[in-house]
Parts: structure tokens; C-alpha cells; sequence
């Protein structure tokens, strides 16, 4: 169990609580929820609302019991029957719970995720809050998932999140689609589930650039899970719309993998998994996005995807799947351009619409830009979960 990294009343207080290895056990580390909990934590500490942070983990003797009961000969599904079982998630609770009761009086939790359940150990003493991605409902409807969750583990894992999500004082999601998950598969009362909306994961928001130039047909693409995030697609559509623009570049951030055997790969630049915590990684992709007309990111499913927004935030229009919550996001016509999923000719033809027109590039960026000045960092989304708490 870490100890909090930040104590002290402030003039509203809320403790943060994260726990799994799945998601991260320390609050601030970067890698923690790929940095979210810190840049949450950090603004919400700015803000003077943070009382303090903790994490944990189940481990030693617990940990090992568990691992026993949840064996499978697949790596993989032995993994997800380990995170997804009530065993863990109670035992991950119980690790918790003494930072929970350690609290003063007039603390109100703020729990990150569905992986443990800190009401039943306040049990109405306290306020309890949570903040999320995505729920179960929302990996169950997700069908490039690398392991198919088995229906038993799945009917466990739905009830255990009900239960929990039905006794939290509100719930925060980063979308309005998952807000509509959670009222729809879930049952709650849509009054007690608030968008509040996500950040961009960055130290400092980059200045605004007047000078920026949208003529050099180079495209951004960033994505770690290449098939899903509709990798294949776009190769196929990179190179329709090359026809037309053979001196486009289409750089390929995020996969840890080689480029897909057999692909139409003429013009595309693989620069593989760019680490923002590494100096020289963090410079290359900062030139990448400098360098870049537009981003694009056609995904086969997206619950979520915080990608465009930081594009937005560096002045590119991004061209995305017009679904899921990628659809808010990005503004069709307005900050880029929505494409059908899985649709090579639909996705070329905006391709060759944004490089051949660098006008219209300019009008999109700008106002990507302001849209993500305004919706998408973590000043306002502390301020709409203090509004949300009605603090």
C-alpha cells in the first residue's frame, strides 16, 4: 500500500484513490492510467481540492492464493481471469481500506476505475465518487479485444460493477457516450452520472503557431493497437489517395510491432512506439506533430481515444471514425472530418480532399485548436468535477 503522496485539508478535499498493476499503484507515476491519475492528481492539487493520493495492490501470500485459483494454460487468459475475477477485486478493496478509514471527517473519495469497491468500505460515512474510461459493458461490446472474456467471468464481472456503480454518490465519465453506457447498461439514474471530460496528457500545452504551415502533405497517424485503431485501413487508403499525391508521407506512430507483412507501405515513414517520458522520443514526435497537415485516426472500435484531442491541441484537424466517442471529439466540418469505419474508399477520398486543399486544412485546424483549448484539459475537467460534487 503506497502512502499518500499528498496530505493536508485544503478548503474542499477529496483523496484520490487508484489500485491494480493493470491501471498502476502509484498516483503520480506517468505511466500510471497512461498518465491520466498524475495529470488529474497534479491539477487537482494546483486547484487546492486535493487532499491526497493513494494506490495499492494485492500481493504477497493474497496474491499468490489468487493466482492459483485463477490458472489457466494461456498466459493471456489466465491474466484476464486473475483482473476480472470478484476474488481480486474484493481482495484489491481490502488492501485499500485502511487508507480509506485513516481519513478525516470531510473527505470525499474519488476512486479512478471499477476494479474495487470503496463504497462498502465507507459504508455512508463519506461522499464517494468515481472516474472513467470505460466500464465492462463497454470491453464486452468490444470485438478486437485480443482475449474474448469467457460468459461466466463476464456475468461476474457485470454484476460486481453494478453493484458498486449503484452505490456511488456520482459517477464522472470522460464521454457522453460512455455516460450513455453506464445509464443504458447499467441502470443508473442519469442525474447521478456527470461528463466532466478528459485532458491532454501534456506537461505544457503547446503555443499557438500563426505561422504553421498546412501545404507539406505529411499525415499523422498514432496508435499502439494498429489493427483496431484501423491501421490496415488506412495503408489501404494512404495508398488510393497517393495516386493523386505522390509526394505524401503518412508517419506511422505507436505500433511495438514491424509493418503488417504484404502492405502498401510506398510513403509511409514506421517510426514504431515513441516514449513521451524519453527526451529524444518526446522531440521527434513534437516535430511530428509541427511538420504534420493533419492527424488521422479511422479506428475499427473506440471507446474512447485521447490522441485526436492532443492532435487538435497542436493545430491539426484530425480525420476519424464519425462513432463511439470519437464523434465527439472531433467536429465534422468543423475541427476535421468524420469517415465510416472500415470504409478504404470513404477514408481515401477525405485523405486526397485535406491534401489537395490546404485551405481548407487551415480553417480545420484552427478551429481544432480552439476546440480543445476550451473541452479538452485537465483545468476544466477539475473544475466540472467540482462543480459535479457541488463543492
Amino acid at each position: 500500500m503506497n502512502s499518500p503522496l499528498i496530505m493536508g485539508l485544503t478548503k474542499t478535499s477529496i483523496h484520490g484513490f487508484i489500485g491494480s498493476a493493470l491501471i498502476g499503484t502509484d498516483p503520480f507515476d506517468p505511466r500510471s492510467w497512461s498518465g491520466i491519475s498524475r495529470f488529474l492528481f497534479q491539477e487537482m492539487q494546483r486547484q487546492e481540492v486535493l487532499h491526497g493520493a493513494s494506490g495499492g495492490e494485492v500481493r504477497g501470500a493474497n496474491r499468490l492464493l489468487l493466482l492459483a485459483c485463477s490458472f489457466h494454460p494461456s498466459r493471456e487468459k489466465w491474466r484476464l481471469r486473475y483482473y476480472l475475477s470478484c476474488r481480486y477485486r474484493q481482495a484489491l478493496t481490502r488492501v485499500l481500506s485502511p487508507a480509506v478509514n485513516s481519513l478525516p471527517e470531510g473527505v470525499d473519495v474519488l476512486q479512478l476505475g471499477g476494479l474495487f469497491d470503496l463504497p462498502s468500505v465507507i459504508q455512508g460515512r463519506r461522499r464517494c465518487f468515481s472516474y472513467h474510461d470505460g466500464n465492462m459493458a463497454m470491453r464486452l461490446k468490444n470485438p478486437y479485444a485480443s482475449t474474448a472474456v469467457p460468459p461466466v467471468l463476464a456475468a461476474g464481472a457485470m454484476a460486481y460493477e453494478r453493484r458498486l456503480y449503484q452505490k456511488l454518490d456520482r459517477i464522472f465519465t470522460m464521454s457522453e457516450h460512455l455516460r450513455t453506457s453506464f445509464i443504458e447498461d447499467f441502470g443508473i439514474d442519469p442525474e447521478r452520472v456527470v461528463c466532466v471530460g478528459a485532458g491532454v496528457n501534456l506537461e505544457t500545452l503547446p503555443p499557438a503557431r500563426p505561422e504553421k504551415r498546412y501545404d507539406t502533405k505529411q499525415i499523422l497517424f498514432i496508435g499502439v493497437e494498429f489493427v483496431r485503431k484501423g491501421g490496415l485501413v488506412l495503408l489501404e487508403a494512404f495508398a488510393k489517395a497517393r495516386q493523386e499525391h505522390p509526394e505524401a508521407v503518412l508517419h506511422v506512430v505507436g505500433p511495438k510491432s514491424p509493418p503488417p507483412a504484404g502492405a502498401p507501405m510506398d510513403g509511409v515513414m514506421w517510426h514504431g512506439n515513441l516514449d513521451k517520458q524519453k527526451p529524444g522520443d518526446a522531440a521527434k514526435l513534437g516535430h511530428l506533430f509541427e511538420e504534420s497537415s493533419f492527424f488521422v485516426l479511422p479506428s475499427l472500435y473506440e471507446p474512447f481515444g485521447i490522441a485526436p484531442a492532443e492532435a487538435m491541441m497542436h493545430s491539426l484537424p484530425a480525420v476519424v471514425s464519425g462513432e463511439w466517442a470519437l464523434a465527439e471529439t472531433v467536429v465534422d466540418g468543423q475541427t476535421g472530418l468524420h469517415v465510416p469505419p472500415s470504409e478504404v474508399s470513404s477514408l481515401a477520398e477525405s485523405l486526397d480532399r485535406l491534401l489537395g486543399n490546404h485551405e481548407l486544412c487551415c480553417y480545420l485546424g484552427q478551429g481544432a485548436r480552439k476546440r480543445a483549448l476550451q473541452s479538452y484539459t485537465w483545468e476544466r475537467v477539475v473544475k466540472n468535477i467540482s462543480e459535479a460534487m457541488d463543492l
